[in-house]
């Protein structure tokens, strides 16, 4: 009887190990797709964006004062023709 118990027992547990593969897989095949979709929709509104920037002089001066405000890294800002970030006083 004993035997039988934790034969049982046993199983169970591996059908809670694979469960919970599942579930990780499943977890990290939602997360990758809400990062496809995030990327699209960055794609789609960028290419908006730059459209309209490079079209209408009002909206080139309110991204260009965006990006000089918020862009902080200079690798970044080399890309947008901003000058480096100011040095950080301590």
């Amino acid at each position: 009887m004993k035997g039988r118990e934790t034969a049982r027992l046993a199983k169970l547990q591996e059908q809670q190990k694979e469960l919970a593969e599942k579930i990780r897989q499943e977890r990290a095949k939602l997360k990758d797709e809400e990062k496809k979709r995030d990327a699209t929709r960055k794609t789609i509104l960028g290419g908006l964006v730059l459209k309209y920037y490079e079209e209408n002089a009002e909206v080139k001066a309110w991204v260009d004062a965006l990006l000089d405000a918020k862009v902080r890294g200079n690798k970044n800002r080399a890309l947008f023709g901003l000058a480096p970030a100011p040095e950080k006083s301590g």
